[in-house]
């Protein structure tokens, strides 16, 4: 097994607390990022050969999008 965390997902979470931060808001003090544990099972979700920020999903992208009032 091997633990993954998703780079892509870590900066849309770092972006959210600083903007928050910028614009007066309370700080984040949970932002949620997960950690994902790689096993023979779907070790294939990150790709052939792996490749960063695969395998996890996107549906955090949309989550930040609707959050920011960008769609």
């Amino acid at each position: 097994m091997d633990i993954g965390e998703n780079l892509d997902w870590i900066g849309h979470a770092v972006m959210d607390a600083e903007m928050r931060i910028v614009c007066g808001l309370p700080a984040v003090r949970d932002p949620k990022i997960p950690f994902y544990i790689f096993d023979k099972n779907n070790a294939k979700d990150a790709g052939t050969p792996p490749q960063l920020s695969q395998g996890y999903g996107d549906a955090y992208i949309k989550g930040y999008r609707k959050l920011w009032g960008m769609q």
